[in-house]
Parts: C-alpha cells; structure tokens; sequence
C-alpha cells in the first residue's frame, strides 16, 4: 500500500464517474440487485456500525462490487479526540478505502475534519482533479462545527481541486456557492431523509 506525507496517509488513485449513481445507500442495507449498478455505497455510520469493514474488509469485496463505486468509511473525528485517534481514524477509512481500490473497486474519499488542523492529515495522499464526498450529517445543529466545516472546505477544494464532490446531507446556500464554481454536486439525502420522504410519497 502506497502513502504519503508526514502521516503516511493511503494513497488513492483518481476516479470520477461518467454517469453519476442515482442512489446513495449506507453498506448496511442492500437493495435490489438491479438497483445496485445505480447506487453508491456509503460509511456514514456511527463507529460500531463500520467496524466489521476494518476488522475483514475482504468479506466485502463481492458485495460491493455489484455497486458502482463506495465512499470510504466516516469513522469518528471530534473536537475532543486526542489528535492521535483523529489521525487514526481518517488513516483507517483510507486504508479501508486503498484495500478496495486495489481489489478493483472504484472509491471515492471520503474528507472529514473536526478542527482545521486535520486538513493537512485529510487531504494527504489523495490526487487532484478526482472526486471526494463530504457530508453535513451532524453538523448542522452545532454552528462551531458548521462554521469549522464552512471554513475547511475551501482548503479542501484549492489543495485537491475536485472535478466532484458527493455531498451527503442537507448543503446549506454558503456550501454551493463554494463547490458550485469548482465541481459537479452530486447531492444525496441522508439514509433516514430518504426513508422519510419515500414513506410519505
């Protein structure tokens, strides 16, 4: 596995899509086999939930190939973490992501900071001119971690310079008008807002 940087962060190789996924679904749950050429798998889950895929990520390989592409694990970085266990947790949903890269599958980074001191850890070893995700799932209650997030992302978009960005969650006006000049938004709702909306429908 190759890395990159003071914290040795995974590399992973571009990818964008050429016909974006019209769905985004959590790896937990599985639709139909037909609908899964369409979707894009996600990690936006708490920590418990997203440790079986660091414990033997192997078991997966087969599964998630029959999506087109998967978001590397969303594994927890807060404000109070030692700055230790946030750099652990972005290494591992990176290497996550590098296993399944090397095994064929196409991968898009997942970047999530809780100070902006992360930003140099978050973005290491991945490559311009590719996609990333982020997500404003637990962030819009809390105006720090909103304002933090506000704050990172264009950071993000002058070192990596994405030609798309997945964005999971609700994307207040300030976001778009960051990512709309810079990239393509491929924008899904949230798991439990899509849930919500289809039950109403």
């Amino acid at each position: 596995m190759d890395v990159a940087g003071a914290f040795q962060m995974p590399v992973l190789q571009p990818f964008t899509f050429a016909t974006p996924p019209e769905e985004m679904w959590s790896f937990g749950r599985k639709p139909s086999p037909e609908r899964r050429r369409q979707t894009l798998v996600h990690g936006y889950l708490d920590d418990p939930r997203l440790m079986p895929l660091a414990d033997d990520p192997g078991r997966y390989v087969t599964l998630f190939s029959e999506f087109v592409a998967i978001v590397t694990p969303d594994f927890s970085m807060t404000v109070g973490m030692p700055v230790q266990d946030r750099i652990r947790s972005a290494w591992t949903g990176r290497a996550i992501g590098a296993y399944f890269q090397s095994r064929g599958l196409h991968v898009v980074p997942n970047v999530r900071w809780a100070t902006l001191d992360d930003l140099d850890v978050v973005v290491g070893g991945l490559p311009c001119q590719g996609i990333i995700a982020l997500s404003s799932q637990g962030l819009l209650r809390d105006k720090q971690l909103h304002f933090t997030f506000e704050k990172g992302i264009p950071v993000v978009l002058d070192r990596l310079k994405p030609r798309q960005v997945v964005f999971y969650g609700t994307m207040r006006p300030a976001v778009h008008e960051m990512l709309s000049p810079m990239a393509e938004i491929l924008q899904f709702p949230t798991d439990i807002r899509r849930v919500f909306d289809e039950r109403v429908a």
